[in-house]
């Protein structure tokens, strides 16, 4: 590698570090609680390796969220630093995706701004604060995982395809697997290569065909995957229906216009990224003749024939740069045509959704100013210099536009604040700046935001379920109860809901109720190892330990790091009779939390009942250690010495 070319890399780099740095700090946001926080897929290798799991679509993706949390469980800087990692390796693949095509035959002749080129697209793209969506918010990984096999995968077929070792296409070839199993954006990936076959290479003939053929085969993962993972039963029309929309029974034709109009605003925030937010209360059009609709079709029909004639005319004169603009356009479409055509999906509008598609805008961008360069390069020193002045001043500007919104992204509160001031109307934003909030124990502004989000939206039962947690952790558990059945009326299948039900009645002291409502949970979601421990819980009380014995090993084999099941688990055993057992389950709680008291209290406890008086002065002097004020262990140290004594 030539010494200007790892300059190159190294201002990607540091680009990225410089941009990203202050977002290693962000906390979890919106679905990072249900993905990565509540998610025992995440949390348990086993259920991980179980042939459900592996059917997911998104597999990798939610792999590398478990390697997160088995290495530094919900500490979010690891989660940050490996979204960091991923962002810089694209951008780095975006440098070598145009330099490969810069070396294809159909680029012969252009290889001066090549550097540029590479460099100047892989900046814009590292640098552009609409990336931080993809990268900041931990949950998109998804994405920008893709977006890595994506890249990875065309750059190695680029390789191989120049010359280079069959190993390269087979490695082109995995990633392309594994990023059908990442995100389901992948699925245009063989599109793509093809593409680059036809612009850079020329028409493939039989045996070139028959190389893109596995690519191409790789594409039945995410339908397969689709349909094996959990979609509702029935014929195939009515499986596939379901396994290509996401949420939403918006009508596709509906979805399809509306998109129309909102790829025309993913342009402008790549022009000008201003009033960049996570939720967007974005209008639905329902016909083609709706004005906006009509001029945003028109606008693209004018890009893709720019394109097709930008094409034709670099092969009549020999214009490569203009092959590379005509690649740069078919890439953003291709790439937003999974999310952004007739697959409805919830929220018409993400800012993520944006970053595979923006290398294609980016390399058009640079393509185009190194046109121009090119142009006034022999005519007028001091205009090269302004143009390329100029592109620096830009990428300095997106810079602090991104290391802005980090900064914003890092102040949760904040963050829901300006969501709802460009937002006012939206109920997600104010349920969550009610979740904010809550979060702090400014319970009065959660109950106001969440009241606010029921009477703007009143179907809409997550801001029911949050003001009954606002009731429950005020003490006022039967108005609790009220609320969060009308959840279940809307939403009779929500496990989180029924298991809060189920802790306001333990709380009033209906057991009875409380165990239902436990066991509805558990059948609506199996994985729910909360509901089974809080089961446990209510079956302690109504002195049946055997019972409950059998739902903390259930929450157990969920997930095996849950501290207070141990210590419950002991109880139970205790109760039983079971002395050794309890004992074990005890020192297995204070193994998973060494500095948590309660562990030791009950050991103490169990071994000062049974008589083994050192043992339990060994185990309450540390627990004394731990927290020298606990009432609780002194006075069981007491009674240890006097027995002693």
């Amino acid at each position: 590698m030539k010494w200007k070319y790892r300059v190159y890399i190294l201002l990607i780099i540091t680009a990225a570090l410089v941009s990203y740095t202050n977002s290693l700090g962000v906390p979890f946001m919106y679905d990072d609680k249900l993905v990565i926080v509540e998610n025992p897929l995440i949390q348990n290798i086993k259920l991980l390796l179980s042939q459900k799991a592996i059917m997911n679509p998104r597999y990798i993706g939610l792999m590398s969220f478990a390697l997160n949390y088995h290495i530094g469980g919900l500490d979010v800087v690891g989660y940050h630093v490996v979204n960091l990692l991923i962002h810089i390796i694209n951008g780095i693949l975006v440098y070598m995706l145009v330099m490969n095509i810069f070396c294809t035959p159909r680029m012969e002749g252009s290889k001066g701004l090549a550097g540029w080129v590479a460099m100047g697209s892989a900046l814009l793209f590292v640098v552009h604060p609409v990336q931080t969506q993809a990268v900041t918010y931990i949950v998109q990984r998804f994405a920008s995982m893709a977006t890595m096999f994506y890249l990875f995968a065309v750059v190695s077929y680029g390789k191989w395809r120049a010359g280079g070792r069959r190993w390269w296409y087979v490695a082109g070839l995995v990633s392309a697997v594994l990023g059908m199993k990442t995100k389901e954006i992948t699925f245009t990936l063989p599109v793509v290569i093809a593409l680059y076959e036809v612009l850079f290479w020329g028409r493939p003939d039989r045996k070139r065909l028959l190389s893109l053929m596995p690519f191409f085969l790789t594409m039945l993962i995410i339908p397969l995957s689709k349909l094996a993972g959990g979609v509702p039963s029935g014929d195939i029309t009515h499986k596939l229906s379901a396994a290509t929309r996401a949420q939403t029974v918006l009508p596709r034709s509906d979805y399809f216009f509306t998109e129309l109009r909102v790829i025309v605003t993913y342009v402008r925030l790549l022009i000008l990224p201003y009033g960049l937010k996570l939720l967007y209360n974005y209008p639905i059009y329902n016909s083609l003749t709706d004005t906006p609709v009509l001029l945003s079709f028109t606008l693209h029909l004018t890009v893709m024939a720019a394109a097709l004639f930008a094409w034709t005319v670099s092969v009549k004169k020999d214009k490569p740069y203009l092959k590379l603009i005509t690649f740069g356009i078919f890439w953003f479409y291709i790439a937003l045509s999974i999310e952004s055509s007739i697959i409805p999906i919830a929220d018409v509008i993400f800012e993520h959704r944006l970053y595979l598609p923006s290398v294609g805008f980016f390399i058009v961008v640079t393509t185009i100013t190194a046109m121009v360069m090119n142009k006034i390069k022999r005519d007028n020193k001091y205009l090269l210099l302004t143009v390329k002045g100029s592109f620096t001043a830009v990428l300095m500007v997106l810079m602090i536009l991104t290391i802005s919104r980090n900064r914003i992204w890092a102040d949760e509160l904040l963050f829901w604040k300006l969501e709802v001031k460009d937002n006012p109307r939206h109920p997600g934003a104010l349920n969550n700046l009610a979740e904010a909030y809550l979060r702090r124990g400014n319970y009065e502004m959660a109950k106001a935001y969440f009241e606010k989000a029921v009477n703007l939206c009143p179907e809409y039962p997550v801001s029911y379920d949050g003001l009954g947690r606002v009731y429950m952790i005020t003490g006022q558990y039967k108005k609790a109860i009220e609320v969060l059945k009308k959840v279940v009326k809307m939403y009779p299948v929500n496990a989180d809901v029924l298991n809060n039900i189920g802790v306001a009645y333990l709380k009033t002291g209906d057991l009875e109720s409380a165990l239902q409502y436990f066991e509805r949970a558990t059948k609506v979601n199996p994985l729910y190892y909360r509901a089974y421990y809080n089961g446990a819980m209510v079956l302690l009380q109504l002195k049946r330990p055997s019972e409950s014995v059998k739902l903390i090993k259930k929450a157990l084999e969920i997930n095996p790091e849950y501290t207070d099941a141990y210590l419950n688990l002991g109880i139970a055993y205790a109760m039983l009779g079971r002395l050794e057992s309890a004992e074990k389950a005890f020192l297995k709680a204070i193994e998973l939390s060494p500095d948590d008291i309660r562990g030791y209290n009950n050991l103490g406890y169990l071994y000062l009942s049974n008589r083994k008086y050192r043992e339990a002065i060994s185990v309450l002097n540390n627990a004394i250690r731990i927290e020298p004020n606990n009432s609780k262990a002194h006075y069981n140290l007491a009674l240890c010495y006097k027995a002693v004594s």
